[in-house]
């Protein structure tokens, strides 16, 4: 059975496990899937291609269908909520569940600390204050940033983190995180975030002239997708993104900051009618 933790939309995991099943028993066919789920094989195929959902009475079928427990179930549910969510508060907790079931428990940053996101190297401090044995005085802060801040800028830095609440000063010049990974809660503003996002890929931008090239990995491609492609395509960057995260939280010896942007949009407009 395909790992669920690997996933974030729950019918590309259906759609693995039917090729799965299918591979080891030729009997195991849309239309019995279907049944066993209760659901008309046809519309079956157009959830798998990521063009329906399934209903809610289905996915507690397909939890009992295939003996998930714990965890475990609770996690396929949150994945079918987060996939579905139309609200935005809606797939925020979502999102936050499958993190923390998945081993990422992540803090989300609330409306009080929209702040965080005003300027780009406020999250870059955090994450340096919080490397073991890094030097956390304003002087050492403002010149260890690419690019270089000034030491009045790090200095507010350390004040806006601590007053926000995501830093804990220890004194003589150390500093905890109070959580390891945050991301953007549902009560910012949409405008805080795209103004964080236009700044760092900026920095990207900026960063093919500044950074050496063994020291950055910056690469373009452009391709042509169909729509049930682009739900392939957003769920495998989301793993890649995870994938990161992990990698990150595994280190042991992390003594740099690094920005991590994804981008994927469209270059033509719709041809459908």
């Amino acid at each position: 059975m395909p790992d669920l933790k690997q996933y974030w939309d729950y019918r590309v995991y259906l759609k693995d496990l039917y090729d799965e099943r299918k591979r080891d028993d030729w009997f195991f066919s849309y239309r019995f899937f279907g049944a066993k789920l209760g659901v008309n094989p046809g519309y079956l195929v157009k959830v798998l291609q990521g063009q329906a959902h399934l209903a809610r009475r289905s996915l507690d079928t397909l939890i009992d269908f295939l003996k998930l427990q714990g965890s475990q179930a609770e996690l396929l549910e949150a994945l079918f909520v987060f996939t579905k969510a139309v609200q935005p508060s809606e797939r925020h907790n979502a999102y936050e569940k499958i993190m923390q079931l998945k081993g990422f428990p992540t803090g989300l940053v609330q409306h009080d600390q929209s702040e965080y996101f005003r300027k780009w190297y406020y999250p870059v401090v955090r994450s340096l204050v919080g490397l073991p044995n890094e030097k956390a005085d304003s002087e050492s802060l403002a010149a260890r940033l690419e690019p270089a801040i000034s030491v009045d800028e790090a200095q507010n830095a350390l004040l806006i983190l601590e007053q926000l609440g995501m830093i804990r000063n220890m004194g003589k010049n150390r500093f905890e995180l109070v959580e390891n990974f945050v991301s953007s809660g549902q009560d910012v503003s949409v405008d805080s975030v795209r103004g964080f996002q236009r700044e760092t890929m900026r920095l990207a931008s900026d960063s093919l002239e500044r950074i050496p090239k063994e020291q950055r990995e910056i690469s373009t491609v452009t391709v042509t997708l169909s729509l049930a492609d682009l739900i392939e395509a957003r769920e495998r960057t989301r793993i890649f993104r995870e994938s990161i995260l992990k990698l990150s939280s595994e280190t042991r010896d992390a003594c740099e900051v690094y920005q991590l942007n994804i981008q994927l949009f469209p270059l033509t407009k719709s041809n459908n009618k």
